[in-house]
């Protein structure tokens, strides 16, 4: 009997045990949930930044896309790729601008991604995107220094503004100070027919430029007349400018003597990197001090000095007083 009640208890137990489970649902109640992350200012990064200087086949300035300073003339371009990163997507960011002097603002234009860029890392295409920049000088800007930097709106079209600027200066005016170092003009010492005679001054050229604008130098002159038409040399009144040569001094460079060449106004100026000595010219002058690119560069408020030689023919006799020393500085 005592072994019966004592199973009848552990069948109820059981019992009590399992119940639950089949005939209560459980109590349950919830509370509601959001976050959002910041809105987080995109990071510009400049991979690479080209002043594009037009060659002379395109109309200007020079033919090697070689420059020591911070100008642009007309048709010439200032160009930047630019990778922007923005941490809250690649969605959120909208368009990329140059802007120019604060107000005139150009579109960039989307490229393929680079692998990296020097300050933001790989590129991801999560969170980032690659543009190209390009600005073109016109003619109506401003001959004062102007800053130049960038700007990205996102997707609600709130800017940021680059740490990176520049200043440039667009279309300075281009100036030369050429003066004798005594009296008016250059004059030479005495000399007879056959003589070399040396010239008692020489010409002072300063490169005034606004700007900063370096320029390459060129030399050229007119033959020298007699006005009157009695003098002879040695078979007209005309003494040849290529019986006179020049030589130049600017810091370190200084040329050999160069025999004179004939202003001509028709050629113009070429291949002022182009190498090759002669002929590369500027309206019939020739480089000085040295060979170009680099040997015939006047820095800004830089001084050159030219002196010179002529050499009289035989025959020759008269005074040849009316000639002219042309001296050009063609903008790097």
């Amino acid at each position: 009997m005592k072994y019966a009640t004592t199973g009848i208890v552990t069948l109820l137990a059981l019992a009590v045990l399992v119940a639950p489970a089949l005939a209560v649902e459980p109590a349950s109640g919830s509370v509601g949930a959001g976050a959002a992350p910041g809105d987080t200012d995109p990071s510009i990064c400049v991979d690479q930044r080209v002043v594009g200087v037009m060659s002379r086949e395109g109309g200007t300035i020079n033919d090697c896309s070689y420059r020591t300073g911070q100008y642009a003339f007309e048709g010439e371009t200032i160009s930047y790729k630019v990778m922007v990163r923005d941490p809250n997507g690649a969605e959120d960011i909208g368009n990329l601008h140059i802007i120019v002097d604060g107000y005139n603002e150009v579109l960039c234009v989307a490229q393929a991604p680079e692998p990296t860029c020097d300050g933001l890392g790989e590129f991801n295409p999560a969170t980032d995107k690659w543009f190209t920049c390009t600005y073109t000088v016109e003619q109506t800007d401003p001959s004062e220094a102007v800053e130049i930097q960038l700007r990205v709106y996102n997707a609600l079209n709130n800017p940021t503004d680059s740490i990176y600027t520049e200043n440039f200066v667009f279309n300075p005016a281009l100036s030369l100070s050429v003066t004798p170092s005594s009296g008016s003009a250059i004059e030479f010492e005495d000399g007879v027919p056959g003589d070399c005679v040396h010239s008692t001054n020489k010409l002072l050229v300063r490169n005034i430029a606004d700007g900063g604008v370096n320029m390459w130098m060129f030399v050229a002159g007119t033959d020298l007349t007699d006005p009157s038409g009695t003098s002879i040399c040695p078979t007209t009144n005309e003494l040849a400018v290529e019986n006179m040569l020049f030589r130049a001094t600017s810091g370190t460079m200084q040329s050999p003597w160069i025999q004179m060449s004939n202003y001509d106004q028709t050629t113009g100026c070429a291949n002022a990197c182009g190498g090759n000595y002669p002929p590369d010219v500027c309206y019939g002058g020739k480089p000085a001090a040295m060979p170009p690119p680099l040997g015939n560069v006047l820095a800004n408020q830089g001084q050159m000095e030219i002196a010179f030689k002529l050499c009289y023919p035989v025959p020759c006799i008269g005074t040849f007083s009316q000639g002219t020393i042309y001296v050009f500085g063609m903008a790097i």
